[in-house]
Parts: structure tokens; sequence; C-alpha cells
């Protein structure tokens, strides 16, 4: 039995009782055969033990409901999204070995995929609040570092993978990214999770995982009639919410923090977009606007 095929399994399941209230064993299995899977019933039991013991994802009998849930943690979101990513890349690769010319027709960024192989083992360390010895190297720094870390969990952002969570003494959420890290060693030292640590509430405030400080704002952003169609389908965060439209322009509101990805991701629409408010974050747009055209200046 392939990877593949248990991957995908484990998407399905996921996917239904995320979607459906309390659906019964049967009802996964019917939702499973719709995609031409059909596992034997201690196959797909076998499935949903694995799920509890390799991820720490718990589907959960309701007696009073007769159908299953997810019980959820902070980390369980994240390995349910890791999971959905690596069926589909397992998926995607094994197409294309069977059908040679998928390569015309299936074309995918080339992310940097360096340091994965760590995933793994942070994956185990999370599940078992394992402490970790963390050798890692700063693009700022000329030699790496040292750190005893307490990983909460994993975060993906634009192609890249890091690790979340507190280094041994100090209290402020950590973020170490997996394609710089030169060794990882797990310990036998348990730790203890903050419970008033929501990794999900937390990412949930931002664009990226750059926290710069301060608290969230009401940002307001005009785009183009021709810009605003591909925001509305494909939103800048989850805060988003269509407040005007005229002949001109679509006005979109967010509420979220004004860290540095933010304006990264604003500038990445050139002309398409002008900032309504707060008045610093347009300030601070002119300002970057100012600096770029600087660039193309001749002596």
């Amino acid at each position: 039995m392939s990877v593949t095929s248990k991957l995908k399994r484990y998407e399905l399941i996921l996917t239904k009782v995320e979607n459906s209230k309390y659906p019964t064993l049967a009802g996964i299995y019917d939702y499973l055969r719709r995609f031409d899977i059909n596992p034997s019933e201690r196959t797909l039991q076998r499935d949903m033990e694995e799920l509890k013991t390799d991820f720490n994802i718990d589907l959960v009998y309701d007696k009073k409901y007769r159908g299953y849930y997810i019980e959820k943690n902070t980390s369980t979101d994240t390995i349910i999204q890791f999971i959905k990513n690596m069926s589909l890349q397992a998926n995607l690769l094994e197409f294309s070995k069977i059908r040679q010319e998928s390569n015309d027709f299936i074309l995918k960024e080339k992310h940097n995929l360096k340091g994965v192989e760590w995933i793994p083992v942070l994956l185990d360390a999370i599940q078992h609040q394992l402490s970790i010895e963390l050798t890692y190297h700063k693009f700022y720094e000329t030699k790496p570092d040292k750190y005893n870390f307490h990983p909460y969990g994993l975060k993906e952002f634009q192609g890249r993978w890091y690790a979340v969570g507190l280094v041994k003494g100090d209290a402020r959420i950590t973020k170490f990214g997996v394609d710089r890290i030169v060794d990882l060693v797990i310990s036998d030292k348990k730790f203890k999770r903050d419970k008033n640590i929501d990794l999900s509430s937390f990412f949930s405030r931002m664009i990226g995982i750059i926290d710069d400080g301060g608290e969230r704002e009401t940002v307001v952003l005009s785009f183009t009639l021709f810009q605003a169609n591909y925001i509305r389908t494909l939103p800048l965060h989850w805060s988003q919410k269509d407040i005007f439209t005229n002949d001109k322009e679509v006005q979109f509101e967010y509420f979220l923090l004004l860290n540095h990805e933010l304006m990264q991701k604003i500038m990445s629409y050139g002309a398409e977009v002008k900032v309504i408010k707060p008045a610093a974050l347009q300030t601070k747009h002119k300002e970057w606007l100012r600096n770029a055209l600087m660039k193309y200046k001749t002596k």
C-alpha cells in the first residue's frame, strides 16, 4: 500500500469530519467511495487510529450524536494542513511519474524545500511536548547559535516552513525557519505548554509571521476594478470586507497588525493599490514608493 494512497485517505477522512456534523463511520466510508477509494472497514479504523498515534489528531466518537468529531488542541489545525499539503504533493508526484507528459500541464511553483527533513522530527517533539536542542544559523549572523527550544507548532508561509514555540527562558513566541536549522536533537525532557498560547489566534492577527508589536488596526486599501476581481477571490487576510465600490475603485477593509509583511504585500500590487487608512500606513507606503523610485533616478 503506497504512502500516497494512505495520505489521500487521511486527507479525505479529515475533510469529511471537519466539514460535517458528527459523520458516522458509514458516512466517512461513503465519502471516500466518491473518490473511488474503497478501503475495508478495518483499514478505515486503522487510519483513524494512526491519525491519533502518529499525528495526535483524535477522532472522537460522540455517543449522543452517534458520529465523529475532531478533538482539537493548539497544534491540530497546523498538522491537518500539513497532512493535506503532503497529500497534494504526493498525488502530483505520483501522477507525474505515471504521465510523463503531465509536466506540460501541471506547472508548480518551485519552492525552497531545504530543511523539510526536520519536519517529521519536529512533529514528534510537538506531539510529545519534548524539548529540542536546536542549532540555528540566522541570515545576519556569521555562525550558528544553539537554543533550548520548546516547539508548539509548525507554520507555512510563502513556501517556507517555520517551527514555532518558545526558547527556554523567553516568554516571546519565536519562529525558526526549517531551512536554516543546522542540527536538531530531541531531548528526553518534557516541557509544559503554556495554555494561554494559541498559535492560530496569534497568526490570525497578521499577514505572514512577523509580529512588529502593537495592536491590530483597521486598514482600508483601494484597488483598481481589475485588481479587485483577484482580491475578492483570493483575500489578503481572513478579515477582509468589501466596503465601497464605484466605477473607478473598490475599497477593502482589514483588521490586522501593521507589520513588515503587510507593507511588502501592498507594494507587490504596484500602481493597482492605494492606502486609504490609517494615515501612518499611508505615509509609510508613500515613503517606500519614493525610495523605490529613487533607485531609478540617474545621477
